[in-house]
């Protein structure tokens, strides 16, 4: 089987509509993307899904100005026949007003349940 590879573009929209300060960005927000999917590159049973996101507002004014980019590296690989896996999804975002560059990176294992057809647990530390 020959192995394919995948670039698809996105659009997320977040609109200013929650009342509470905590969960918006007071304004609306436009976040093109571009996702690229190399399935096999690090070895049978592994994705490779990075993802560049441009985030930017259309509407919030100078006090709002949300202007960021975002990296984000995914790799998956599938172990023990498939009936577990292992995801690390190292993060970069620019703050390109502040200058800033916060990093984060989360692990998952996740395992497959045999008695429970198509049921899993993961742990993410």
């Amino acid at each position: 089987m020959e192995v394919k590879k995948s670039i698809l573009p996105g659009l997320e929209t977040t609109f200013n509509t929650e009342s509470h300060d905590a969960l918006r960005f007071n304004a609306n927000v436009l976040a093109p993307t571009l996702f690229a999917v190399f399935p096999g590159l690090l070895g049978k049973g592994s994705l490779f899904v990075p993802r560049y996101q441009y985030l930017f507002n259309v509407d919030g004014g100078a006090a709002n100005s949300i202007n960021r980019s975002l990296l984000d590296l995914y790799f998956v690989w599938l172990l023990g026949k498939g009936a577990n896996w292992l995801i690390i999804d190292p993060q970069i975002v620019v703050d390109h007003d502040y200058n800033t560059f916060p990093t984060i990176a989360e692990v998952d294992y996740g395992l497959m349940i045999k008695a429970l057809p198509g049921a899993s647990v993961y742990i993410r530390p």
